[in-house]
């Protein structure tokens, strides 16, 4: 279990059509509510993000397991298998064709500040809240957007605040800084990768 002020990651592994994607998302720990193991808080976290974008994806789509790991203490790995689907009826866009989050936070070190972003690509949305390649209703994925930026007390008690991995130095050795994630907006096209990377399921 991390403690106070500790850096976790987490996997988020999904399946489209048999094909598997990744996102990893990053929380500071502010509170350890009722202190459960970290393997029942990873199913907690897990089944947050289902909930706040489950609507919008194909029944096609499957949220098939999740891997913490503590990113500043020596911590054992937790490994969480499930079978969470998407809800909508219809046919999702191609697995390499996701919504694009951005999310923006402030670097303050080293000097100067600036406003640093990342992504988050969701795949398996459903073609039904879309037309022409465009996002119809951004409203649509705001409890999506809020689990990506804002504070959040899950169903265990704990209290995690969304963060940003960023790095500092352009060569080796390279340097890396966690900022909390300020803000989280939709780019209403559909973005085209040209792969989708993944980490599997295994201890």
């Amino acid at each position: 279990m991390p403690t106070v002020a500790d850096i976790i990651s987490i996997n988020l592994v999904q399946e489209l059509s048999g094909v598997q994607m990744s996102n990893k998302v990053y929380f500071r720990v502010d509170d350890l509510g009722d202190t459960p193991t970290s393997g029942t808080a990873l199913v907690a976290i897990m089944t947050e993000y289902h909930d706040a974008i489950k609507a919008a994806l194909a029944a096609a789509w499957t949220l098939v397991c999740g891997i913490y790991v503590n990113e500043t203490a020596v911590e054992a790995k937790a490994i969480a298998f499930t079978t969470l689907v998407g809800t909508s009826i219809v046919d999702s866009h191609p697995q390499d064709q996701p919504l694009r989050l951005n999310r923006y936070g402030v670097s303050v070190a080293p000097a100067p500040v600036k406003i640093r972003t990342a992504g988050f690509n969701q795949s398996g949305v459903s073609e039904d809240f879309s037309s022409k390649g465009r996002i119809n209703d951004t409203s649509e994925f705001l409890a999506l957007r809020n689990f990506l930026r804002s504070q959040t007390i899950f169903g265990t008690g704990w209290t995690l605040t969304p963060q940003m991995k960023v790095r500092e130095q352009t060569l080796p050795p390279f340097t890396f800084q966690f900022i909390p994630v300020e803000q989280c907006l939709i780019n209403t096209q559909f973005k085209k990768l040209r792969s989708r990377k993944t980490n599997l399921c295994i201890a």
